[in-house]
């Protein structure tokens, strides 16, 4: 019941009535799509008050709110789509500071394109662009055919994945900063009839890019910096230090000690150009190097002042050749392949 008094008008009123479960048809006729809604408006005077034509009336109006459709079938017609520009960033190395510049051949890098659909339409994807970017300038990449996805049924979706291995190999050695992927498609796009769509239905287009650390390097470097805490030297005859060092890397390596002041500049040189070899077969290679510094009173030389100095110990870890056979041959390194190393020092102390 809506009131009125002849003063004061009613605001709005509303009443809802809820659908579960209803199926709808439309066939395309005019007379058929439609939804027929019938009322009955009975209105009472109240209060001797006359209608006044042109002032007064009564607006209806009937609507959807909160359609949740199960499912839809029929002609869906063709619908085109778009996703958004996908950024790759290649550029693996620059935000690590603890490796220096370095060259590497990646052989065996995989990329692929996933595409999915859940629903019951076919769809033809299209990738619009596919470019890399280096110092500023871009290189459109050649990136195949069409893909033609079929209609998924109701209990398996249609999937095909489409392999750029060859193509990404060539693009992730030239060494870009980024690559920009996307990619449009067309649903239904010969305008087939007998479609449907669920709630669950749902187009994917995802990107795999793998890298297997199966490659060859030239030039890598590892820098490690670890502190020490002041070192006094007054009553110390020598020092013996003891480099221990494990190497399960399939490649041979150059290794460095130096010692640093507060400042990291380079107080002394422990030793350089320390030939580890590589790790073969599952084995690992050892090194083991003692080397001792010492106060020599009767030649007046003190090899160990500079440890007065020294607030850190710095290990240099290098790529001694870039890979087995002069680079010809890459390598393949696992999770499990690391260099470990240790540096102990033993002081003998000065009679008194």
């Amino acid at each position: 019941n809506w009131n009125y008094n002849g003063v004061n008008p009613i605001t709005n009123a509303s009443t809802q009535n809820t659908f579960f479960n209803t199926s709808f048809v439309f066939k395309g006729n005019d007379d058929q799509g439609k939804i027929i809604v019938s009322y009955q408006l009975s209105l009472q005077k109240v209060n001797d008050v006359d209608l006044v034509e042109g002032q007064n009336s009564v607006d209806l109006d009937f609507s959807f709110i909160n359609m949740e459709f199960e499912a839809l079938y029929g002609d869906l017609n063709t619908q085109g789509i778009s996703t958004e520009e996908n950024t790759i960033e290649t550029n693996f190395f620059d935000a690590d500071n603890e490796i220096g510049e370095f060259s590497y051949y990646l052989d065996d890098p995989r990329f692929k394109i996933i595409y999915t659909n859940t629903m019951g339409l076919p769809v033809l994807f299209t990738v619009n662009s596919f470019i890399s970017f280096k110092d500023g300038e871009e290189e459109k990449l050649t990136y195949g055919d069409d893909i033609n996805l079929p209609a998924a049924s109701f209990n398996s979706p249609a999937v095909q994945e489409v392999a750029f291995n060859e193509a990404i190999k060539t693009l992730l050695n030239d060494l870009p900063d980024s690559v920009r992927l996307q990619i449009d498609g067309v649903i239904d796009p010969d305008d087939v009839a007998n479609n449907f769509v669920t709630r669950q239905s749902a187009i994917k287009i995802g990107y795999e890019l793998e890298i297997p650390l199966k490659l060859s390097l030239e030039n890598l470097l590892f820098n490690e910096a670890f502190e020490v805490s002041d070192l006094d030297t007054e009553d110390v005859q020598s020092i013996m230090f003891k480099f221990n060092s494990v190497n399960r890397l399939p490649i041979d390596v150059n290794l460095k000690a130096v010692f640093l002041d507060e400042d990291s500049v380079v107080q002394e040189v422990l030793f350089d150009g320390l030939l580890l070899k590589a790790g073969q077969s599952g084995q690992a290679s050892n090194i083991l190097e003692y080397i001792t510094l010492s106060d020599n009173p009767d030649t007046a030389i003190n090899e160990l002042k500079f440890l007065e100095e020294t607030k850190q110990i710095g290990i240099s870890i290098r790529v001694a050749t870039s890979t087995p056979v002069d680079g010809v041959q890459s390598v393949e390194i696992s999770a499990q392949d690391q260099i470990d190393f240790s540096l102990a020092m033993q002081a003998k102390y000065k009679a008194t």
